[in-house]
């Protein structure tokens, strides 16, 4: 199995302890980092040593000049077999959302790390309100990212602002 991971800015924050713990394990990785410009990159010398790196910039001032979502579709489109893998992505929602639609057409299982507002922590709230995909007609047609994530299945839900 391969793990394909996919960071956008800040989104890099979840992948630093999931990159320790894939790489004892011997999980060959590879990850796709994009930011605005070189100067916001975040320890690239440590996913250097772990993973197989691939970096963009959106203002071209490192790696692909470019959106990272593109690296992924160059990657994808050149692998022949896609079973055993996973992708995994955490970031901006506009970056997410193009993600969701790359792996349904590539047919990649995915999980997404959401970054949203938890306010309440424990679901009272309702803030950290996630669409399903497939609702409980009369059941329930949301998750909450503070009880039932921040980690989701992709296609088990609805990525939007």
């Amino acid at each position: 199995q391969e793990a394909i991971l996919v960071a956008g800015g800040l989104g890099i924050a979840p992948f630093k302890l999931m990159q320790k713990e894939l790489s004892q394990k011997g999980v060959p990785m590879t990850l796709f980092y994009g930011v605005g410009s070189a100067d916001q990159f975040c320890d690239l010398d440590f996913y250097k040593a772990l993973t197989n790196l691939h970096c963009s910039t959106v203002d071209g001032s490192f790696g692909h000049h470019g959106l990272v979502t593109e690296l992924l579709v160059e990657y994808l489109k050149a692998m022949g077999d896609r079973d055993n893998k996973t992708v995994y992505v955490c970031g901006p929602t506009p970056m997410m959302r193009r993600v969701q639609e790359i792996v349904q057409e590539y047919k990649v299982d995915a999980q997404v790390t959401l970054e949203t507002i938890m306010a309440c922590g424990f679901g009272a709230c309702v803030g950290c309100a996630v669409r399903m995909a497939k609702p409980q007609a009369g059941v329930k047609e949301y998750y909450l990212a503070c009880k039932d994530g921040p980690v989701f299945i992709m296609e088990e839900i609805i990525i939007d602002d």
